[in-house]
């Protein structure tokens, strides 16, 4: 249902982007406006915020039901389009790469999280369709960066193409992270991550860089990147010490329930995309994630073996 709603919302912005091809300009407005989705009642707003907070749990979910063949192929199929039209959506009326490199992330490592119980025909299938999605995936990706970065390669020199553009956009969080977040001499005290939260309590959510001795601009800057601007060095090594033990303690235990997989999914696929960037305000999509796995832990208990991914 919020898949419907959200389709609803999106899809008629997203045919006047992909009629224009100005990639550039919807960025443009992004940068300067700040998403602006037409919401039309209290109901469109929470289907969009769900739709968006629940999005690995429903990738998790679809290969879950795949993997186990607890519904029926009709309507497999149908959860699937739905998953692959609100990202797709999402990704075009933004004009974003990243929610696409995000998707395709989650649907491999969900991929091999369940790998081992796919039957060989099953995974001929998944295969195909998987390379049919990065094809697409990439031309869009093309597409985007030729619109986006065009006029800023063709003052650049010759062997600068498109190609080495996408190479830079995937390989710029580090040098980032180096020049303009590690040079900080003062810390956000929690602003970036926990942005939502100060707004909830009337705080200043704004960073002032050069105040910090910042200057990353609207650049990535990895996971790492987001604890450095709250924190600052020690509080992210202690992050880094306790995370993976966290991690750990979720598939390690003798039983492995869908709650438990659940939250090992979404942290492992956050550190993935953490490669990039982390976004601002992330504290909400954690705080939904815990809120998940307390009702999935509630909902299947006492325990049932439907429940059990592994033993």
């Amino acid at each position: 249902m919020s898949s419907v709603v959200v389709l609803m919302l999106l899809l008629p912005q997203v045919f006047m982007n992909i009629v224009s091809g100005a990639w550039n300009e919807v960025r443009e407005n992004l940068y300067e406006e700040g998403v602006s989705i037409p919401y039309y009642s209290p109901i469109d707003f929470l289907m969009m915020n769900f739709t968006n907070y629940s999005s690995s749990f429903m990738i998790l979910l679809f290969f879950y039901f795949l993997a186990y063949q607890k519904v029926s192929k009709t309507f497999l199929f149908y959860f699937g389009l739905s998953i692959l039209a609100t990202r797709f959506s999402l990704a075009l009326y933004m004009s974003s790469r990243g929610l696409l490199v995000e998707f395709i992330l989650s649907i491999i490592v969900c991929f091999y999280l369940f790998k081992a119980k796919f039957t060989n025909s099953l995974l001929r299938h998944i295969k195909l369709l998987f390379g049919v999605l990065l094809f697409l995936i990439l031309l869009y990706s093309f597409s985007v960066t030729a619109s986006r970065f065009g006029d800023e390669t063709d003052k650049l020199p010759e062997e600068y193409s498109q190609n080495i553009s996408l190479v830079d956009y995937f390989g710029q969080s580090f040098l980032v992270f180096n020049s303009g977040v590690y040079p900080m001499h003062t810390y956000a005290n929690g602003k970036y991550m926990f942005k939502y939260l100060y707004s909830i309590a009337g705080e200043d959510t704004s960073i002032e860089q050069n105040v910090l001795g910042a200057s990353y601009g609207t650049g990535f800057f990895t996971f790492v990147g987001a604890l450095y601007i709250d924190f600052g060095p020690f509080f992210t090594i202690l992050c880094a010490l306790l995370f993976p033990l966290f991690l750990k303690k979720r598939v390690t235990k003798r039983v492995i329930y869908l709650e438990d997989m659940y939250l090992y999914f979404f942290f492992l696929n956050l550190m993935l995309m953490g490669v990039f960037v982390i976004g601002s305000g992330v504290i909400l999509s954690i705080i939904f994630a815990f809120i998940m796995y307390a009702y999935l832990r509630c909902a299947f208990y006492p325990k049932k073996i439907t429940n059990v991914i592994c033993n």
